[in-house]
């Protein structure tokens, strides 16, 4: 099974079983795979800002990158739907692909 599917198991099931007067959270493996996860999420957003400054500065324009920017965009959203249509978890290796795709649309667009 998944860490992400066991988790999110562990977090309905905690949440219908254990009283509210008592405090549960995640520990281990699943705290660092969430963790993770949520910053490799904050890190996507942050490599997207970043490929703007680096085309702003290789076009020494704020307007250039402007217009690659739709295809990075585009680019995410369709990796993300690849990975909804089968029913792939967002891996480390699925993060790496993203990135990788982002900086080949960005050399294409630019």
């Amino acid at each position: 099974m998944a860490v992400g599917d066991a988790t999110d198991f562990v977090e309905r099931t905690a949440r219908e079983v254990v009283p509210p007067t008592i405090r549960a959270s995640l520990q281990g493996e699943a705290l660092t795979f969430r963790d993770t996860v949520r910053n490799l999420t904050i890190l996507m957003l942050l490599a997207v800002f970043v490929m703007y400054v680096v085309l702003a500065v290789l076009y020494e324009s704020y307007v250039h990158p402007l217009r690659c920017s739709p295809a990075c965009r585009s680019a995410l959203v369709g990796g993300l739907l690849t990975l909804w249509i089968f029913h792939e978890q967002a891996s480390l290796y699925a993060y790496v692909g993203m990135f990788m795709l982002m900086g080949i649309v960005k050399e294409t667009a630019s």
